[in-house]
């Protein structure tokens, strides 16, 4: 029971002493662990400024096994416990949103001069900031209740990390997803290991897949089959996909994910999981990484208060499943099963209070809000329970909503050379003009991304492309796969002189995308740091750089001329 596995000891003492912390669990939960690193001031001051761009991390590239790794190792001596360990690599990591140039999270190579350095068998250590959880739980918490229902998940603990005699707070100490998290959760670490990261089972993505440990070409076959599966229309979807994937595994991992609020994960937003090919089976299993987005119970990347809480589709192997009346009757089954089984609110709550208790003397100062976050989490639940059989009552409800293919940035030279798309996010009239001339489609879907040129030209405020190219025939009120017009574009990122000739042109203002926004809707979506940030995305995607002090004040005037 969940309440067994998250109910610690009171009587377990602090390990303070060299040699007993050699010898002291690493991951244990009633301890904070502290990591205290030293390094040239000029090699931390690189070390902390390397960063990853956007462009880059979410290239086209990836697709042909290109990945961005702009981080790089630095010499230092590191004190683990009061253990030394000298000349050691330290590196930045973090994908997007957990970079920070302050405190970074951090892996610990240990032995990257001394081959046989380790501690308690451990060679790489990782030490996440917690950027995106100010509760500092989310994967202390969500780890521990993915192990204890019996979906492997790496251990996690505390660590309190000091750079260069500055003490930088605490951190989440996660096992590194390799052999000992392998052999513990299915028995051997002899299959094949990939991660996911933005990335999914479609089409010429088999190589966005990164390939951790195992044979390559075994690998990719595999996931091959599984995209070429879950491509084949069909009633033995399931028959097929369960000669390659664990199905009981997955819908264990899937629930656990949707009971979780695990938007940024695989159900939820195709990333941050890793697949296993077990080497007895030959069938892959997921495993569950990044996990610092928990606790919530609507996604952050794709708002949506229509969209089912009990579970999540995005991710295309989940999608699939739940479109057969018999996945959707699994996937109830298990959540009910975890929610009698495993969802002990009372144990939760009481672990909350005493990790709680724990870190309250290590938090740094721009920590300490930390505790009202933990509320919270206690609020989400205490609440969760009833929120999913409110919803489940009946039957899991339906939800069609097709997953896309995996986002991607064309590179130079690449799905970005001249096309009209690429015109139109410029505001080229003169190449628009071209392309027209050369027999293109104005009202034309893109395969890249799903836009028209209407709209593309729309979002990024090109008022004289908009104008030709209405005058060249584009129908003002075409939708794009998300249901959004020209105009709701327009009207989200306050574009006033399009929205003008938008309207001019006869554009519908009272039609509805698929998450039931009129485009005044749109405009009036209250402006905060996550729209803001949301724009700050869209626009390096497209390559505009976007103003969004302006954009910010155009807004208001948008709605009321929509009104």
């Amino acid at each position: 029971m969940l309440a067994r596995a998250l109910i610690v000891s009171a009587g377990l003492a602090v390990c303070v002493s060299a040699q007993v912390a050699a010898n002291a669990d690493l991951f244990d939960p009633a301890r904070v662990i502290d990591v205290q690193v030293t390094m040239a001031k000029r090699a931390w001051n690189e070390l902390r400024m390397q960063s990853r761009s956007i462009e880059k991390a979410l290239s086209a590239s990836r697709k042909q096994g290109e990945f961005d790794k702009p981080y790089t190792y630095f010499d230092a001596d590191v004190v683990i416990d009061g253990v030394l360990f000298k000349g050691v690599g330290v590196r930045k990591k973090g994908f997007l949103g957990s970079q920070s140039a302050t405190r970074p999270s951090l892996k610990i190579k240990l032995n990257r001069t001394d081959p046989d350095a380790s501690i308690q068998g451990l060679t790489n250590l990782t030490f996440n900031n917690n950027k995106q959880d100010v509760s500092l739980v989310s994967q202390f918490l969500g780890y521990q209740i993915f192990n204890a229902a019996g979906s492997p998940a790496p251990r996690c603990g505390f660590a309190r990390v000091t750079v260069n005699g500055r003490y930088l707070g605490v951190y989440s100490h996660v096992e590194r997803i390799r052999d000992e998290v392998l052999e513990r959760g299915f028995g051997s670490a002899d299959g094949v290991l990939y991660e996911g990261t933005v990335v999914d089972f479609f089409p010429g993505w088999a190589k966005g897949f990164e390939r951790k440990l195992g044979k390559r070409k075994r690998g990719l076959a595999r996931i091959r089959a599984v995209t070429a599966a879950l491509a084949s229309p069909g009633e033995d979807l399931v028959d097929r996909v369960a000669e390659l994937v664990d199905l009981d595994a997955f819908y264990r991992f899937w629930a656990l994910e949707g009971l979780l609020g695990f938007w940024d994960g695989y159900s939820g937003n195709k990333n941050n999981f890793f697949c296993y090919l077990h080497p007895k089976t030959d069938k892959l299993h997921f495993l569950p990484w990044g996990a610092d987005c928990l606790f919530m119970k609507y996604s952050l990347v794709d708002f949506d208060r229509e969209a089912p809480v009990s579970v999540k589709t995005t991710g295309l192997l989940a999608h699939r499943l739940y479109q057969l009346p018999s996945g959707r009757a699994r996937y109830e089954a298990e959540m009910r099963r975890l929610l009698s089984r495993h969802w002990d609110e009372d144990a939760i709550e009481r672990e909350l209070d005493r990790v709680e208790a724990l870190l309250e003397p290590h938090l740094g100062t721009y920590q300490r809000r930390a505790v009202d976050a933990m509320d919270v989490v206690r609020d989400f639940v205490v609440q969760r329970r009833a929120d999913i059989l409110e919803e489940i009552d009946g039957g899991m409800p339906r939800w069609t909503k097709r997953p896309t293919p995996p986002f991607a940035i064309p590179v130079v030279g690449g799905e970005w050379e001249p096309s009209i798309w690429n015109a139109a996010r410029k505001g080229d009239v003169e190449a628009l003009s071209f392309h027209v001339r050369a027999g293109a489609d104005v009202n034309e879907v893109s395969d890249l991304d799903g836009s028209h040129p209407l709209a593309l030209a729309a979002m990024a405020g090109r008022a004289g492309a908009v104008a030709y190219l209405l005058e060249q025939g584009a129908r003002v009120d075409d939708t794009d796969e998300d249901g959004d017009t020209a105009l709701h574009q327009a009207s989200f990122f306050g574009r006033l002189d399009v929205v003008d000739l938008l309207l001019a042109a006869g554009a519908d203002r009272s039609i509805k995308n698929d998450k039931g926004l009129t485009p005044r809707m749109n405009a009036a979506i209250p402006w905060s740091a996550e729209i803001a940030g949301i724009m700050g995305f869209v626009g390096k995607a497209i390559g505009v750089e976007f103003d969004l002090e302006e954009i910010r004040q155009n807004r208001p005037e948008v709605a009321r001329r929509l009104r």
